[in-house]
């Protein structure tokens, strides 16, 4: 219903809408939530989403991901925040995600860019999803990437989402050197993101993370 630009608290800026109906899916739900309905909702809503016109997201100011400018930002600042070791497991990782291009290719699709479970809201019973939240992190790129965040919940949801998904041509070939590379890139993102604003209370678990 509104937005509002970027602001020293709010360095994303804020979008205001109706307060919709349901329950945030949070973890401790699991054993309650009928996930193979959801993963069935969520594969039907990544194939549409997926097959939103790329060149029309690009029209309305969607970016393109690239991971090549995260990575060149953060791993000057990994020793003041990582061990060695683990700083040399990243540039080592990232060394060999770099040597094979072949296997991380992909059609670039508009993601949502965060579907982790506390951005699907449930029914009251919890046996079904009713809505899906904040597209913040929309961006253009690797359909694959989509399915990072629902490892939260676990390998088994992750499959059981992918068997529900529309294009599956989409998610091949080499879908799970896409999808560690994904994970690994999503963790990144979110210690760069507490690097930037460390205000923000989450430094300690990003870097855990990563």
């Amino acid at each position: 219903r509104w937005h509002s630009g970027p602001t020293h608290a709010f360095p994303y800026g804020l979008v205001g809408y109706p307060m919709l109906s349901g329950e945030p899916w949070t973890l401790n739900l699991a054993e309650r939530v009928d996930t193979k309905r959801i993963a069935r909702q969520l594969g039907g809503f990544l194939s549409e989403m997926h097959r939103v016109p790329v060149g029309a997201a690009r029209q309305a100011g969607v970016d393109t991901a690239l991971p090549r400018e995260l990575v060149d930002e953060l791993l000057p600042a990994l020793p003041r925040y990582l061990d060695g070791a683990s700083v040399c497991r990243f540039q080592k990782w990232w060394d060999q995600h770099t040597a094979h291009p072949e296997r991380y290719a992909y059609v670039p699709r508009l993601l949502h860019g965060d579907l982790w479970c506390e951005n699907v809201l449930l029914s009251a019973d919890l046996s079904h999803a009713v809505g899906v939240i904040d597209f913040d992190q929309m961006r253009i790129g690797d359909p694959v990437s989509e399915f990072a965040a629902l490892r939260y919940v676990g390998r088994g949801f992750v499959e059981s989402v992918r068997s529900c998904y529309g294009a599956p041509e989409d998610l091949e070939p080499y879908f799970e050197e896409r999808l560690r590379a994904a994970t690994i890139l999503r963790e990144a993102g979110g210690l760069h993101y507490a690097i930037r604003f460390p205000d923000t209370g989450e430094l300690d678990d990003a870097m855990a993370k990563v």
